[in-house]
């Protein structure tokens, strides 16, 4: 098993395409970026809905938006921690990811 620390890495919101970085707190001046090149080169609808949960671990763990992207940043999934009072205390983000048509969809998620 490879520690998930090892599948992240720190990017600067200035290294990443705008149409991603505008979806961020306006504050937010670095994010973790999941690494597995082979993931990020053969990235399937399904794969976007899998990796929610390690984005969100990391997200908690770090204090700040999570990202899987494909290599050319088209297809993503964005997990972002927010607060939200309809969450009752639990964890919560909002999560972005595009579709099969590329747009982006926006989902709030409470954690379990």
């Amino acid at each position: 098993n490879i520690p998930q620390s090892n599948l992240f890495k720190w990017i600067a919101i200035k290294d990443i395409p705008k149409s991603i970085s505008s979806l961020l707190p306006k504050k937010t001046k670095k994010i973790r970026l999941l690494v597995n090149d082979t993931m990020r080169a053969n990235i399937f609808q399904g794969t976007l809905d899998e990796v929610k949960p390690i984005l969100q671990v990391q997200a908690l763990k770090f204090k700040s938006p999570s990202l899987f992207a494909s290599n050319d940043f088209k297809r993503l999934t964005l997990v972002i921690p927010i607060k939200n009072k309809d969450c009752f205390g639990s964890d919560a983000f909002d999560v972005y990811t595009t579709r099969t048509d590329l747009s982006v969809h926006k989902d709030v998620l409470c954690a379990n």
